[in-house]
């Protein structure tokens, strides 16, 4: 599934090789190609963009800054499309493409146009998979009055997460809220064996088991049902995983549940709990304990990390 687009990424490592890293276009695609050089732990020199505003803690040029660089030294990262401007610019100071310049879009979706750099973007360009597109409340069926509304999340801020981790083939992790099952298609790239995820809203468990198909992901169980009613069930799973799906009595249901499945089946448990506004309930009880803080480019930035051991 992954093959193809680590394939790219080392071209892409090959291009800039020994050259200063130039990133030009500071928008979603544009922190995605930053996040593949800071996940190699390979240096960006210079990020560019002439119409975002200045950013705390990003260090932002205009393109200005080309006429002082030295092109021979230089590997210019586009995060766009064609411009007409940027080409203008670029090859007014002597610079070629495939030599000191490329498209990063075309290295990895050709001609193909629309499309953002991103795992989930590659999966459905490659795949013709269906994460992406977002699902409104009010087409949404919730089970309960404080279940929130569907998001896909930040791809690349959840693998940043999954960094922290040393998976093996035999963890197991479960989704609640799983949606079309783009977090568990990044759980398995980060090198876990099985999975499962439960989702309430029909159309999206739909839609999640299609993409599961299409991605030729196996030994993974979805579940069409209320999260709150799952119980022993719970039991294969070492790890959990929660992008802010629900709140309330149903979050707190749901940790009991989890709770009893430790009690039923000794193991150490961690649980992965993007925006962690229900946090007070997850220690209530003095099972699970909070054992690390991420921050994150999540838009509610932070995840915690608990954990039950034996």
């Amino acid at each position: 599934m992954w093959d193809e687009f680590e394939e790219k990424v080392t071209r892409l490592f090959e291009f800039t090789n020994g050259r200063k890293v130039v990133i030009w276009g500071y928008q979603r695609s544009g922190w995605f190609v930053e996040h593949l050089f800071k996940r190699a732990h390979k240096q960006v020199e210079y990020i560019i963009d002439d119409g975002t505003g200045i950013m705390p803690k990003v260090n932002i040029q205009r393109s200005i800054v080309l006429q002082r660089l030295d092109r021979d030294v230089c590997a210019v990262l586009l995060t766009f499309e064609h411009d007409r401007g940027a080409l203008e610019l670029l090859e007014g100071l002597g610079y070629v493409e495939g030599e000191n310049y490329i498209f990063v879009k075309k290295l990895f979706y050709g001609d193909a146009q629309g499309r953002m750099m991103s795992y989930y973007d590659w999966l459905e360009y490659k795949f013709h998979a269906d994460i992406s597109a977002p699902r409104t409340v009010d087409k949404l069926k919730q089970a309960h009055s404080d279940c929130l509304q569907y998001s896909v999340g930040i791809d690349y801020a959840l693998v940043d997460v999954l960094d922290n981790f040393a998976f093996k083939e035999n963890d197991a992790v479960f989704d609640f809220g799983c949606g079309k099952g783009g977090a568990l298609a990044l759980f398995r790239k980060a090198g876990v064996g099985k999975l499962g995820g439960v989702e309430y809203d029909p159309d999206l468990y739909q839609i999640g088991q299609s993409n599961l198909q299409k991605l030729n992901m196996e030994n993974v169980s979805l579940l069409n049902t209320d999260a709150t009613l799952l119980d022993e069930e719970l039991d294969d799973y070492n790890y959990f995983f929660m992008y802010n799906p629900f709140l309330g009595d149903t979050f707190e249901k749901v940790i009991c549940n989890i709770e009893r499945s430790y009690n039923r089946r000794k193991r150490q448990i961690i649980f992965i709990y993007s925006g962690p506004y229900c946090h007070d309930l997850v220690i209530q009880n003095n099972v699970f304990k909070l054992s690390k803080e991420i921050y994150t480019d999540y838009s509610v930035r932070y995840v915690y990390i608990y954990m039950i051991s034996e």
